[in-house]
């Protein structure tokens, strides 16, 4: 029985337990007057989180890489070709429930806007200076998340009952006020915008 668990581990990949989908989004940065800023989209009102700020990305396809899909995600929604897209590396992950978001870091060569031919998913798009989240910190404010049970939980089965002490979920969520462009920057999208921030400086 050994022989078959230590053959069974060895031929397996390890992945993480409750994840069931996977997305990968590009961080881009684009040269503009000689200095690097990075490129951000805004959502179109028709879809999820309409309004938010966000980078490129979406679902990992079947059969693709996740740096397949983040540069794929970058050419649909910004309406260029992978040609204009130089991948320079993966940066840190995170989780979120059973998703898993891969963030991706690429230079794009476009720097004119009307280089970029937007889809439907995309409102609008900006760039902000490197140097700006490098001199402005962002604000962080706390987001406890507690587990809501359904009726049917079996709490019968487990000690102490509905008395058992679930663990709450306590996210810190920085808040970036980007004046020139009367929006705010928070969520995934700004906590991979501090971390970047926070390799390269």
């Amino acid at each position: 029985m050994l022989s078959i668990i230590k053959e069974q581990l060895q031929e397996y990949i390890p992945s993480i337990i409750g994840v069931k989908q996977s997305y990968a989004v590009l961080l881009p940065l684009i040269e503009v007057n000689g200095e690097l800023h990075i490129l951000y989209e805004v959502r179109a009102s028709h879809i999820s989180q309409p309004g938010d700020v966000a980078f490129p990305g979406g679902k990992i396809e079947l059969g693709e890489t996740s740096a397949e899909a983040a540069i794929r995600e970058t050419e649909e929604e910004l309406g260029i070709s992978s040609h204009n897209i130089q991948l320079l590396g993966e940066m840190d992950q995170i989780i979120s429930g059973s998703h898993l978001i891969q963030c991706f870091v690429g230079k794009i060569s476009l720097t004119e806007e009307q280089d970029y031919t937007l889809n439907e998913e995309v409102a609008r798009i900006f760039t902000q200076p490197l140097h700006y989240f490098q001199t402005h910190p962002p604000q962080y404010h706390e987001l406890v998340m507690a587990p809501t049970l359904e009726d049917d939980f079996p709490y019968h089965l487990i000690q102490g009952g509905k008395d058992y002490s679930f663990r709450k979920h306590t996210r810190r969520i920085p808040f970036y006020q980007l004046d020139e462009h009367q929006t705010v920057l928070w969520g995934f999208t700004a906590e991979l915008t501090q971390r970047f921030i926070e390799l390269v400086t």
